[in-house]
């Protein structure tokens, strides 16, 4: 992103950025984005569905009452 904003300041002021080049640079951050962005998802779902598949509760109780009795568990 960094680049890509000094290639248009050079782009816009100085004019000194051979044809093409900006386009370039910013097709390659755009599906760069797009790619990083899919594998955040994907990585969200392996997650889910490693902690689905290893069926664990969710909380773990550390006492009950049972009949007005504390009972440690």
């Amino acid at each position: 992103m960094v680049y890509l904003g000094i290639t248009l300041y050079k782009k816009l002021v100085y004019g000194t950025v051979p044809e093409g080049f900006t386009a370039l640079i910013f097709a390659i951050v755009l599906f760069s984005g797009v790619q990083l962005l899919s594998l955040g998802i994907i990585g969200q779902y392996v997650v889910r569905i490693f902690f689905q598949v290893k069926q664990r509760p969710l909380f773990i109780v550390k006492s009950k009452i049972i009949n007005g009795k504390l009972i440690d568990g």
